[in-house]
């Protein structure tokens, strides 16, 4: 991961997974798309890019900041070892 301000993992399936953390209470983001699949981009032309169409799907981020106590860290590393 070499994000300065999000922490992404790779899950099965991006929307499942943000849906289950959020039961539990952590609010998770998806933050990457596909920028080929996007007309401002890709021109109206369809480019074949596979894998950055998987990750859009098995890409999230974790809530990370300083405030976090351990406990809350370690409730965080628990749920997501259930939901992956």
């Amino acid at each position: 991961n070499t994000s300065k301000h999000l922490y992404r993992i790779e899950v099965l399936d991006n929307e499942r997974f943000v849906k289950k953390m959020k039961e539990a209470g952590i609010i998770c983001g998806i933050h990457y798309s596909a920028l080929h699949l996007n007309p401002i981009y890709n021109d109206g032309k369809e480019l074949g890019c596979p894998k950055s169409k998987k990750l859009q799907n098995r890409t999230v981020s974790l809530p990370m900041n300083e405030r976090l106590s351990f406990y809350e860290k370690e409730y965080i590393i628990d749920k997501v070892k259930e939901n992956m």
